[in-house]
């Protein structure tokens, strides 16, 4: 059995990598071959790119490939598996995931993977056959061998004494030009103010859904139209509901973070990491973007606090971020989810916050409590390497792909 990799510049295309070479080498000396290939070429159009179709398909033929397997989906790696009779296996870790409202969706070839409850239900209901919940993974050999083989990426020692001593965030404040949420200004003002009062009372607030709550069917209409989110493309199918939503959650994860990152700043030292410039947030040290390869692990491990504030379009899953950290044997303070607390207990593995006034508090204790940090780091670690391992992932995906 032969399986082409297909990597496209994920951030976690060389532990994957990593971690597939060793399970090939030890599934094959207990049941059979089992290899795996790998091709990295990327693609100009999600849906046709001649060019890449020739290469990817001479790959396919040349190395007699039975079945695709690669981080989120690509229509048209579904159409050529579609064409070649091969298996294409699609393993989600974004939310949303547009691509995902391809038509190619109904191909026969595919078997889609899908890391968060909520978001897997809402394929499920689309009709898609083939669909199957499945949680990320993480590689913490991986990281810890780049932990022990410092690069020039590494954190330099001024910074490493900071982050010592600090709460630490890395990820994107969502300032972009995708803020579709600023196109809504020219709606009717009570409708807006509806809009807003459910933004409002999901900020900060993380045990209620509440744009499933009380976003109404026709109110989201009316946002999909006003933002101009349907997708033109043919090919593509739309769901307004689903659109208007992630256009709520989006915003809420960008007001929540500048607001999180702000309030903290105010009482304790914090540190961020990220791509754009944060001059109206002067207590914040910004030490700009960290590869996620080389200088990432180095800043979970030795971070006083490591804090995760998931993306709201996430709404049950649990985030590779989260992974990650607990992966470094670092100490995670992130924001509860319905999947974190169903994997990990709180204040042993992890500790989780609902409120800003639980997560200022706990900061506090925990930065006064550096033995309990440490404890708590080893413990969610070793739980990530019994539940989250990439062995125990492949396993599972391969079995439900009936490859296994």
């Amino acid at each position: 059995m032969n399986i082409l990799i297909y990597q496209w510049g994920s951030v976690n295309d060389n532990a994957l990598k990593y971690e597939a070479e060793i399970w090939s080498r030890q599934y094959s000396n207990i049941e059979g071959p089992i290899r795996f290939y790998f091709f990295a070429k990327k693609m100009t159009n999600y849906d046709m790119d001649p060019e890449f179709a020739m290469a990817f398909l001479e790959e396919v033929h040349k190395k007699k490939i039975d079945a695709v397997l690669g981080f989120n989906y690509f229509p048209m790696i579904s159409s050529i598996c579609e064409v070649a009779g091969i298996k294409y296996i699609s393993w989600i870790y974004d939310a949303p995931h547009k691509t995902l409202y391809s038509k190619t969706v109904f191909n026969s070839c595919n078997y889609i993977f899908i890391f968060d409850r909520q978001f897997y239900q809402v394929v499920c209901d689309m009709g898609v056959k083939n669909v199957f919940y499945q949680p990320l993974a993480v590689s913490p050999d991986y990281f810890d061998k780049q932990i022990m083989a410092p690069t020039q990426e590494c954190p330099e020692q001024m910074e490493v004494e900071k982050i010592q001593s600090s709460i630490t965030f890395i990820g994107m404040l969502y300032r972009d030009h995708h803020d579709y949420y600023e196109r809504l200004t020219g709606m009717e003002e009570v409708i807006k103010s509806d809009i807003d009062k459910i933004l409002e009372r999901q900020i900060f607030h993380y045990k209620e859904n509440i744009v499933q709550e009380e976003l109404t069917n026709a109110l989201a209409v009316q946002i999909y139209n006003q933002a101009k989110l349907h997708l033109e493309d043919p090919r593509y199918l739309n769901d307004s509901y689903e659109f208007a939503a992630d256009l709520i959650r989006k915003k809420a994860t960008a007001v929540e973070r500048e607001a999180t990152l702000a309030g903290l700043s105010n009482r304790f030292p914090v540190v961020i990491y990220t791509d754009v410039k944060t001059e109206e947030l002067p207590q914040i040290v910004n030490y700009g973007y960290a590869d996620y390869d080389n200088k990432m692990p180095h800043i979970f491990k030795k971070s006083a606090i490591n804090l995760n504030i998931t993306l709201r379009s996430i709404q049950s899953g649990i985030s590779l971020r989260v992974l990650d950290i607990l992966a470094c044997e670092g100490f995670l303070l992130t924001n509860w989810q319905p999947e974190i607390e169903e994997y990990f207990i709180n204040g042993k593995e992890l500790v989780t916050y609902d409120t800003f006034e639980d997560l200022v508090e706990k900061a506090e204790y925990y930065l006064k409590h550096p033995q309990e940090r440490r404890l708590i780091a080893k413990a969610g670690k070793k739980k990530v390497i019994e539940l989250f391992s990439y062995h125990n992932a492949l396993d599972a995906i391969l079995i439900k792909s009936e490859i296994k």
